[in-house]
């Protein structure tokens, strides 16, 4: 996983988005860890994922991208980094976290302020 500095943090702004699912943790974390799953629940970035010589692709309104996902662990990180066409690398916080009657799904958004 790469980490890519802001050029400004006041030019952008993070929001946390949870999702609550009645499923165990530990379920929902193996469905959203295979990458053949991804276009199911991230609908809006990819389809067509495959695997290529050990590296994950998809086809996206990017264009195709490269998918690097975070190693699998017992602790919910699902964090992934989708390498664009013109290699510009976005990383992507993503966590599986026990909850009352399931489990909670949390992932951090930065969006660009106004400009």
């Amino acid at each position: 996983m790469t980490a890519e500095p802001h050029a400004a943090a006041a030019d952008h702004e993070s929001r946390y988005v949870g999702v609550l699912v009645a499923r165990p943790a530990e379920e929902v974390y193996a469905y959203a860890a295979d990458p053949v799953n991804l276009p199911a629940w991230a609908a809006g970035l990819a389809a067509g994922v495959v695997q290529e010589g050990g590296r994950w692709f998809a086809d996206s309104p990017m264009g195709r991208v490269e998918l690097r996902f975070a190693p699998a662990n017992a602790f919910g990180v699902l964090d992934h980094d989708v390498v664009e066409p013109d290699g510009r690398t976005t990383s992507n916080p993503l966590r599986v976290v026990p909850a009352p009657g399931g489990s909670e799904t949390l992932a951090r958004i930065v969006e660009e302020c106004g400009r």
